[in-house]
């Protein structure tokens, strides 16, 4: 897998995959909080262009966006440890991957929307082993990473991008992780992958609103995710993300 720019009313995340040997996957994560408005492949489908978020952002000027990326954890079978690819998943490229990482807190929520958009665009993708990815982790530190997200006691939705299945609870012990997640703001995913009724509590807990907009052949698999986490929803995602404002607006109406 890779990964790649996404959104959030913290963060957002993404991450895709690259050609043979890595599996072909994209996915972003994002989260908002707002007052009214709220607004992780051989060839990755393009981010969303910075002036996407700019409309739902005009009207309400209290909605603050965040971002930030996941791939999955850096250890076999789900990355590559040898040390070239740990720096360079992705030597076939042109273009140079990031580093894989279970989670990388990009930027914390802010009014300022021009920042956004611009750290938005200077992520790049990167690469893992396998197609499920590591989104859970990243679902569950930008839940409970309150702080440091930014959190604010207003309406919060969390918008989930991939185009691809995700890692449970128990899948951790094929990298030799039997330590459970611990619900704890760690920003690295330390211990399992968390359960969906895991994940559920703490979401709900959290008050948050997950929005998985996903890529077409894994919309029956988020849309049964869905039926288990509260407040979700589920929305198909155009292969080059134009898409991505309108879901946010559809499911927060």
């Amino acid at each position: 897998g890779s990964s790649g720019p996404a959104a959030t009313p913290w963060t957002s995340t993404t991450s895709w995959t690259s050609p043979t040997p890595c599996a072909t996957t994209w996915r972003t994560c994002a989260s908002w909080a707002a007052t009214c408005w709220p607004p992780c492949a051989t060839s990755p489908p393009p981010a969303p262009p910075p002036d996407a978020w700019a409309p739902p952002l005009q009207p309400a000027l209290s909605a603050r966006p965040g971002f930030g990326s996941f791939v999955d954890k850096t250890v076999l079978p789900y990355v590559s440890t040898v040390p070239s690819k740990l720096r360079n998943p992705c030597p076939e490229r042109h273009e140079p991957c990031d580093p894989p990482a279970a989670f990388r807190h990009v930027l914390s929520l802010t009014a300022n929307a021009s920042e956004f958009a611009s750290r938005v665009s200077q992520q790049r993708i990167s690469g893992n082993l396998d197609s499920p990815e590591g989104g859970f982790d990243a679902i569950m530190q930008v839940a409970v990473c309150e702080e440091q997200i930014g959190w604010r006691p207003v309406t919060r939705l969390l918008v989930f991008a991939s185009d691809d299945t995700f890692h449970t609870a128990g899948d951790g012990k094929l990298g030799g992780i039997f330590i459970p997640s611990d619900s704890r703001c760690h920003l690295d995913a330390s211990g399992d992958y968390p359960s969906v009724g895991h994940l559920a509590q703490v979401l709900s807990a959290a008050n948050i609103q997950p929005i998985f907009a996903v890529t077409g052949p894994t919309v029956p698999v988020y849309q049964e995710l869905s039926r288990l986490i509260p407040k979700s929803v589920v929305g198909e995602l155009r292969e080059d993300s134009s898409n991505v404002v309108q879901l946010i607006s559809d499911a927060y109406n």
